[in-house]
């Protein structure tokens, strides 16, 4: 008689994982275990000159989720148990290796990321490889009286593969810093919805098509100073005049090649910063609100909108 563990284990190389229940006995009884299924996704981490990269962490990722990590071993392997499913895989170096995190294989984005599949079967060559990287580090500034920009975004989108752009914000100091492998890159900085700063490409340019492809060769530092321009402020409120949170308030060039897209705050107030241009306002309501989507002055269509000139600050 007393409390105790029951442990179950599988048998070698069943998809099965082990199982553990806890049971008082004051008598005689029956137990029944339910082994769960679990599968396996294994590989090797090695660096771009082919050495095995030891202590790398790998995680596998479910629907947004994670669900299990794991540091390589010295020759670069690892493994994961998982249950049975599709994931995706994000690999980053250990600390100071300076080797560019991927997600499986060679993506920057988890919804490029390649899925693998563990329903039927184990995974067993998931083989990745972490290029050796360079610091990027750029200095966020306003022009006008040199104070440092907190939580604007830096975008980098190297121009070798059809990737999307990598962002991530600024520090309290204006500053960032961001491990990248070798090649060129586009790179933009667009400020925080609160500063009026416009948005800038490198280097120095207002539009992609004027931008100047960053070599990036060895470790470098960029200043950008970022120039105030015309706003665009309001409110947004439903036709009986309640303010609506969470929407998108969009300023669109007429070829919408400069879309700028700004939230709605609990009093329904935007603001969108951008540069002198001709614009048409087009809103569209948060998720799940039963609002319809509408351009300015509650018209319809993009052939019946109106266009604004953004050369002065417009209160709309």
């Amino acid at each position: 008689a007393g409390t105790y563990l029951v442990r179950a284990e599988p048998p070698a190389g069943a998809r099965l994982d082990v199982a553990r229940q806890a049971v008082t006995l004051d008598a005689d009884r029956a137990l029944d275990l339910a082994l769960p299924q679990r599968a396996r996704i294994a590989g090797a981490v090695r660096d771009d000159a082919g050495a095995a990269v030891e202590r790398a962490s790998i995680c596998a990722h479910r629907a947004g989720v994670e669900i299990a990590c794991a540091r390589s071993a010295a020759d670069g392997g690892y493994a994961l148990r998982v249950a049975p499913g599709v994931y995706r895989l994000e690999a980053e170096g250990p600390p100071g290796a300076r080797l560019v995190g991927q997600w499986a294989f060679d993506r920057v984005d988890s919804g490029d990321a390649d899925p693998l599949d563990v329903r039927d079967a184990d995974v067993g060559d998931a083989d990745l490889v972490l290029a050796r990287g360079l610091v990027l580090e750029c200095t966020i500034r306003a022009a006008r009286d040199g104070r440092p920009i907190e939580r604007a975004q830096v975008c980098t989108k190297a121009l070798a593969a059809p990737l999307p752009f990598a962002c991530e914000r600024t520090a309290a100091d204006g500053t960032y810093r961001a491990l990248r492998a070798p090649g060129r890159y586009w790179v933009w900085v667009v400020p925080p919805d609160r500063e009026p700063l416009l948005a800038q490409w490198y280097d120095r340019a207002d539009e992609g098509v004027r931008a100047t492809a960053l070599d990036l060769r060895t470790d470098s530092s960029v200043e950008v100073a970022l120039e105030p321009g015309p706003r665009i402020t309001g409110h947004l409120r439903t036709a009986a005049g309640v303010p609506v949170a969470g929407a998108k308030v969009c300023a669109d060039t007429p070829f919408a090649t400069g879309r700028i897209c700004r939230e709605t705050d609990a009093a329904g107030a935007y603001s969108i910063t951008t540069r002198p241009e001709t614009y048409v306002l087009n809103v569209e309501p948060p998720e799940g609100s039963d609002l319809v989507a509408s351009y300015h002055a509650g018209k319809r269509t993009w052939a019946e909108a109106e266009v604004y000139a953004a050369n002065v600050q417009l209160r709309t």
